[in-house]
């Protein structure tokens, strides 16, 4: 699902180029159209499939869990909590210090 607002966010601003990373090989690979992924969330991934076919210039990248501190902990934030924080300017307090990691050693 975070795949899929993200994709709608920036189809809905007209976000041109985009690179999508994720720590989730099977994912990137699915999002390049070099696997199938069979599994529950499969109508979710057609979605993704749907808008990113939609957006000119995008391409997917898989980048070490240790790389995207940041991603990693708003994925599990979200899975976690049934509640949707956002934010526009500085990051959330929450992802403070996975963002200084990623941009210092990342």
């Amino acid at each position: 699902m975070a795949l899929k607002i993200g994709l709608q966010k920036l189809e809905n601003i007209g976000c041109s180029p985009t690179v999508v990373e994720s720590d989730s090989l099977e994912l990137i690979n699915a999002c390049k159209g070099e696997t199938e992924i069979w599994s529950p969330y499969s109508a979710i991934l057609a979605d993704c499939f749907e808008i990113a076919q939609r957006m000119a210039n995008i391409s997917f990248l898989h980048c070490l869990r240790e790389a995207n501190k940041v991603a990693h902990n708003l994925a599990r934030l979200a899975f976690d909590s049934d509640s949707v924080i956002a934010w526009d300017g500085d990051p959330h307090s929450s992802v403070l210090a996975d963002a200084l990691y990623d941009v210092t050693f990342g």
